[in-house]
């Protein structure tokens, strides 16, 4: 597991990769344990690992933890300027804040020049999910140019990552194996349950 410190061997990971994702778009994360993760990154070596996937040529989009950052705005400008897109992407396992602060963190997120914004929060109710949903309604239509990724976690929220498109959020994330987050559904089975509800015209397609 440690062996993403070395950055000779994730290079030589992504080189490998690199041929098999000619048609599909690479979304690359480290994700700190603070924001749900398994490891950590000090000093400069988070942004050593950044910048060798931005360059590795087979990276599409590199997630950053937004609010971890300490000057997140030059830390995305610097990924863009390697020639990366930037998901910036926020995580909350505790609760589902207000809906005027999920709302904030979403805007300072977009302020900060990320291409697409994330937004994960854990509910304690159905209220919170559905309090995150109007807020993925509101900011999708306020912000049509910044695309929005949000779910609420956990077996509550499931739901969310299910119907999430209907109400603009871009994208949902389904398990290869095993879960890395609380309520995420198998790869598989999230693909069939959304090609359903494509079929089905439930997304808002005509």
């Amino acid at each position: 597991f440690g062996a993403y410190r070395d950055c000779n061997a994730v290079r030589a990971v992504l080189e490998s990769i690199g041929p098999m994702l000619k048609e599909k778009l690479f979304l690359y994360t480290f994700r700190s344990k603070l924001q749900g993760g398994m490891g950590d990154a000090e000093g400069g070596l988070l942004r050593d690992l950044q910048e060798l996937a931005a360059e590795s040529g087979c990276v599409d989009l590199i997630d950053v933890e937004f609010f971890a950052e300490k000057s997140p705005a030059s830390a995305i400008r610097r990924l863009q300027n390697a020639g990366v897109y930037v998901l910036s992407s926020h995580h909350d396992f505790l609760e589902t804040p207000e809906p005027g602060v999920m709302k904030m963190l979403l805007e300072r997120m977009r302020d900060g020049g990320a291409d697409i914004v994330k937004l994960a929060v854990m509910p304690k109710n159905h209220q919170d999910v559905l309090n995150l949903l109007a807020v993925t309604a509101s900011f999708a239509e306020e912000n049509p140019d910044t695309p929005i990724v949000t779910m609420s976690m956990g077996k509550l929220g499931s739901i969310s990552r299910l119907c999430g498109e209907s109400f603009g959020s871009c994208m949902s994330f389904g398990a290869f194996k095993k879960a890395s987050a609380p309520g995420q559904y198998g790869m598989e089975e999230l693909t069939g349950i959304l090609d359903l509800i494509h079929q089905s015209g439930v997304s808002g397609e005509d």
